[in-house]
This record gives structure tokens, C-alpha cells and sequence, in this order.
């Protein structure tokens, strides 16, 4: 008998579940598409994540767990700079995790300037701040999703993995 390759992951994920029975089969319904990128209706997931703060040691240390959980990280070291990385990207990232005391456009300010834009990616921003006088003003501009510094790692994946789709 020759064997065929599997030319698609969908039909790969096919193959897989026939092949497969019990209670097996619900589990690799549920988690194929995280694994290979791809949503049932077979559209590549948005994993891009965008990390805004200021201090470097936060950034790589995101940037690394992120990354460690399959995503796609890009940095900026202020506002500005990710202001100009949205601007000039084609696709918008599924997350953006924002400081807001950075130098030169802090993360209020940025968060301000996507408003005035009427920028599509103000429901991606998760916040993260110590100042809780800073995350009640986020939140009066719209940001509903904030974290505490120092906050809980699993808390923040969950938090960003309720925003890839």
C-alpha cells in the first residue's frame, strides 16, 4: 500500500481524530489548533504580541515568557516607539501589554493618541501599572483590561490568551 502525505493541516487534524476514539477525540479537537496556529474556521491566529515599558529587564522578561508560550513578541521602550510601530505595521498585534510611566509618551498618553486615531487595537491593550491613581484613569479611558505590578504571570497569560484569536 503507498502511503500519502497529508497535504493540509486540516486534512491532517482529520486523519488524526479518525484515528483516535473516546474521549481523546474531544481533547485534539480542542487543542490542534493552538498547537498548529490555526482556528477551526482555518484562519492563521493572531500571535503577535506587543510589549511597551520602559524597563528593559520587565521587556525581556515578558518577551521570553511570551515567547516560551508560542507567541510572537515585539518591544518598545516607550510610547512613541509603539506608536510608531503601530502605525507602520500591517497587521495590528492581538495583544498589547502597556506600561504607563515611561518617558518621553507615557502609556495614558499613548492611550490617547490610539483614541483619537479611533485605533482598533484600544481593545487589545492589557495595562500594567503599580500606580492604581494611573490604572483608574486607563480604565476611564476605556482600557478594561489591568494588571497590578507586580502581578501573577499565569494571571497575565490568561488574560492575553482570552485576546489571540
Amino acid at each position: 500500500m503507498e502511503h500519502r502525505p497529508v497535504r493540509s493541516r486540516r486534512a491532517h487534524k482529520r486523519v488524526l481524530i479518525a484515528m483516535i476514539t473516546g474521549v481523546f477525540v474531544a481533547t485534539l479537537v480542542a487543542v490542534v489548533p493552538a498547537i498548529t496556529g490555526h482556528a477551526d474556521n482555518g484562519r492563521q491566529m493572531n500571535r503577535h504580541i506587543l510589549v511597551v515599558d520602559d524597563d528593559e529587564h520587565m521587556r525581556s522578561m515578558l518577551q521570553v515568557v511570551l515567547e516560551s508560550e508560542g507567541y510572537v513578541v515585539d518591544t518598545a521602550s516607550d510610547g512613541l516607539i509603539a506608536l510608531d510601530k503601530l502605525i507602520h505595521q500591517q497587521a495590528l498585534p492581538a495583544v498589547i501589554l502597556l506600561d504607563l510611566h515611561m518617558p518621553r509618551m507615557n502609556g495614558l498618553q499613548l492611550i490617547e493618541a490610539l483614541r483619537q486615531q479611533e485605533a482598533a487595537c484600544l481593545d487589545s491593550i492589557i495595562v500594567l501599572s503599580a500606580d492604581r491613581d494611573a490604572l483608574q484613569e486607563a480604565c476611564r479611558l476605556g482600557i478594561r483590561r489591568c494588571l497590578d505590578k507586580p502581578f501573577d504571570l499565569e494571571t497575565l497569560l490568561l488574560l492575553v490568551s482570552t485576546l489571540v484569536v
